[in-house]
C-alpha cells in the first residue's frame, strides 16, 4: 500500500495532465464548428431573411374523452424575430366540479 502523500502527488499529477491535455485539445483542435461558437454574428439571420407566417394549429381530440373536462386553455403567442421577443396571452377557464344547487 502506497503512502498517503504518494497518492496525493499521483492524483495531482494525473489531474494536471488531464487539464493540460484538455486545454491543448480545446485550443488546437482544427474543427471549424468549435470556433464558430465564439462568433455570434455568424449565427444571426441575415437582414434579408424573412420568417414565413405559420398557420394556427388547433388540435382536435382523437381519442374518447374518459373524464369531464373542467379546465380550458387558450394561448396566443407571437414571435418578433427582430426584437427576439415572444409576446403571448393566456386565458384559463376553470369550472368548479362540485354539486350545482
Amino acid at each position: 500500500m502506497a503512502p498517503a502523500r504518494a497518492k496525493i502527488i499521483f492524483s495531482f499529477v494525473l489531474a494536471l495532465c488531464l487539464l493540460i491535455a484538455g486545454a491543448w485539445w480545446l485550443f488546437f483542435n482544427p474543427s471549424a464548428d468549435f470556433h464558430s461558437t465564439f462568433a455570434p454574428e455568424k449565427a444571426k439571420l441575415p437582414a434579408s431573411a424573412s420568417v414565413p407566417e405559420q398557420q394556427e394549429s388547433v388540435q382536435e381530440p382523437t381519442a374518447e374523452i374518459l373524464s369531464k373536462r373542467i379546465v380550458e386553455y387558450h394561448i396566443d403567442a407571437k414571435l418578433d424575430p427582430t426584437k427576439r421577443v415572444i409576446q403571448a396571452t393566456q386565458t384559463l377557464t376553470w369550472t368548479h366540479p362540485g354539486k350545482k344547487q
